[in-house]
This record gives structure tokens, sequence and C-alpha cells, in this order.
């Protein structure tokens, strides 16, 4: 009976953590460009993304809120966008990426 218990747990534990994004994809990278309602993201893949922002758009730095203006270019960000679109739900902002070093 504990192993039946204990595998209904698994089960639960992995379902929620597979619906935990369901409404969102994911756009991480570093922001090249700020502009009024977007930003232009660069992701690891080399690819170029805009991201529509809106007055729903929040904010997050450190895990406290931020706003656009605690937004620069240079700024890694995780971008959760709702599924099949561009519209940013919520934008985590992270460090700045290092400087190159000269050689």
């Amino acid at each position: 009976m504990k192993r039946v218990t204990a595998l209904a747990a698994v089960f639960v534990m992995v379902g929620v953590v597979l619906s935990a994004h369901g409404d969102y994809d994911h756009i991480r990278g570093v922001v090249t460009k700020i502009a009024s309602g977007a930003i232009s993201v660069e992701t690891p893949g080399k690819t170029a993304r805009n991201v529509i922002l809106d007055e729903k758009t929040t904010f997050e730095k450190s895990g406290k809120p931020a706003k656009l203006d605690d937004l620069k270019v240079g700024d890694r960000v995780v971008i959760d966008v709702h599924k099949g679109t561009l519209q940013a739900g919520i934008i985590r902002i992270g460090a700045a990426r290092p400087a190159a070093k000269p050689r």
C-alpha cells in the first residue's frame, strides 16, 4: 500500500511540474534593443526575437518587482510569453553579460 501511495504522489508532483508553465513559452537571451512597446533579445542560438510589451507586462529583478526602466541593453533575461505569441507576460532581468576581456 505504501508503494501505491508513493507512486501516486510522484505522478501528482510530475503533473504539477509539467503544467506549471502551461500558458507560457520562454525566451532566454540578452537584450539588444529597447524600444517603445517592444524589446529585442538575442537567444543563445544567435536568433533575434522581438517581444511585445503592454500595460500587463510585469518585470522582476533579483526576485523583486521591477520596471521597464530597470532593463538595460546587455541584460540577460528570461521572458514568459503567452503561448503562441510574442506578447510578454513577465520579464525576469538577470545580470548584464560580462564585458569581453581584452586579448
